[in-house]
């Protein structure tokens, strides 16, 4: 009983945790980030679930990519800008996959970090050959040996965009769809139980330590009287045996 308790107890902890500790880390990096891009993010976070996330998921997601961006030396306006485009174009590519927003930003930022096999099961296909003949390649006048890291990185950023024009929309055109619907339900209920956990967190953590103290003290005493422990289960086994052979009859 002590087990079963403290294990769906502990599942709740557990998820609470986990989510305080993502929204805490999620804040700090947008308080790090412009006021420019701060706002950009609030103001779309709002009309997440028109791309089939909720508005914490739009942020954590949001503010990923944006510090990505600020690390690329990117602020003001063009991160902002950029974060919000790239945001939609994930929730696009992740329609036409059919895989959670959050791993297709990741393949996207993996791609702009020049991991480019990251997006080919979008069907999205990049080289660094691909890219140096590219227009946006070509429009710099430079050979690829000869770009910035940045110049490279929107150079993926681009042709991901053109080879997925196809699918712009999509993402809008799929949010009230019964599939979209449900990845966004499992989501919020994801975030409700975090939320939950979060606030039982400091009335679960005594109970839970009360529950360890027991299991010590029962251990001990098992530790101490082994053959008396041994006689109470075979009472305890044999009873529950008896009672599952005569309950039917």
């Amino acid at each position: 009983a002590g087990v079963a308790m403290v294990a769906s107890v502990g599942g709740i902890v557990a998820k609470g945790a986990e989510w305080s500790a993502s929204v805490e880390s999620t804040q700090f990096l947008y308080n790090n980030l412009d006021k420019t891009v701060q706002k950009s993010i609030s103001t779309n976070a709002k009309s997440a679930k028109s791309l089939g996330m909720t508005e914490q998921q739009y942020k954590k997601n949001a503010t990923t990519i944006a510090t990505y961006y600020k690390n690329m030396g990117l602020a003001g306006e063009e991160s902002a800008k950029l974060s919000q485009n790239t945001m939609t174009l994930s929730a696009d590519l992740a329609a036409v996959a059919d895989v959670p927003v959050d791993e297709a930003l990741r393949d996207v930022k993996s791609a702009l970090m020049g991991n480019y096999e990251a997006v080919d099961k979008y069907g999205v296909s990049l080289s660094a050959n691909a890219l140096e003949n590219s227009e946006y390649v070509k429009s710099l006048g430079k050979k690829w040996n000869q770009l910035s890291e940045n110049e490279k990185m929107m150079a993926a950023y681009n042709e991901i965009t053109r080879q997925s024009s196809s699918a712009q929309g999509l993402a809008k055109q799929e949010a009230s769809s019964f599939g979209m619907q449900m990845k966004l339900l499992k989501e919020s209920i994801g975030e409700t139980v975090g939320q939950l956990g979060s606030a039982l967190l400091p009335i679960l953590e005594p109970i839970v330590k009360k529950f360890q103290e027991v299991t010590e003290k029962v251990s001990e005493w098992v530790k101490e009287n082994p053959k008396l422990a041994q006689a109470i289960l075979m009472v305890v086994g044999g009873l529950g045996l008896f009672l599952a052979v005569v309950g039917p009859l």
